[in-house]
């Protein structure tokens, strides 16, 4: 099977039906580099499905208190949080912004 390297070259790997069919339909897999072999379900690198930021702090033109990201790494409904104590209000920008530019993976 010729697999697609986002920004980088195609590479051959060879795959049962099965695991074909999954990627076809949109299944999650990765590339391991060093044993040149394709990872899917629970041995593929975490992807990022979705995400929700709230506050449960005092906000003012300073920052926010109590930030909480949440990630969904599409695993059976396994979540990530990370708290931030503070953030300054330039750092909610940045935040904000790369969040912006997530785009949710097919399927």
């Amino acid at each position: 099977m010729p697999v697609n390297m986002p920004d980088g070259p195609l590479l051959e790997a060879a795959i049962c039906a099965d695991h074909h069919r999954q990627i076809e339909t949109g299944a999650a897999w990765d590339w391991n580099w060093d044993r040149g072999e394709i990872l899917m379900g629970s041995d593929a690198t975490p992807r990022l499905k979705d995400f929700t930021i709230e506050s449960r702090g005092d906000r003012s033109e300073l920052g926010i208190e109590n930030v909480i990201l949440t990630l969904d790494l599409g695993r059976d409904g396994e979540t990530v949080d990370l708290v931030r104590v503070r953030m300054t209000m330039e750092e909610v920008k940045e935040l904000i912004s790369a969040l912006d530019q997530f785009q949710p993976p097919a399927g």
